[in-house]
């Protein structure tokens, strides 16, 4: 498993997983991270340094068709690069994905993967937690 800046995000992973257990916890921020890797090495920076802009670009590459997938994505960064600033790592003043509305989410959904009926092992776990918390 590839991550970029590998000792910040297992840091965040060790101590936050447990947060995020409705989502998949470890395992779900982890497969985040590992996705996010080839965009961080183009760029030559960290997620917790992206800006607004950079951020929806990476929401495009995961290709999905599932507001509510990248709704639980966007959450999961914006802690990230918000434990991130607190801890001095980032040069940002707050997390842009705060500025991230629905209809932004809505602009990042993959036009071919929302015709097809086909969901992810990622959406389907993410659903069903939902489902069973209510």
């Amino acid at each position: 498993m590839s991550l970029y800046n590998e000792h910040v995000k297992k840091e965040y992973i060790q101590r936050k997983a447990q947060l995020f257990i409705d989502f998949g916890g470890e395992l779900f921020i982890s497969k985040i991270f590992v996705q996010s890797y080839n965009y961080e090495n183009v760029i030559n920076k960290d997620l917790f340094d992206f800006t607004k802009e950079e951020i929806m670009n990476l929401y495009l590459m995961f290709r999905t068709k599932s507001v509510f997938y990248l709704s639980s994505i966007n959450t999961i960064i914006n802690h990230y690069i918000t434990w991130a600033i607190e801890r001095g790592y980032s040069t940002n003043k707050e997390s842009p994905t705060k500025n991230i509305k629905e209809t932004d989410l809505n602009a990042c959904i993959s036009p071919i993967a929302k015709n097809k009926t086909i969901i992810t092992e990622d959406e389907l776990y993410i659903t069903a937690n939902a489902i069973s918390l209510n």
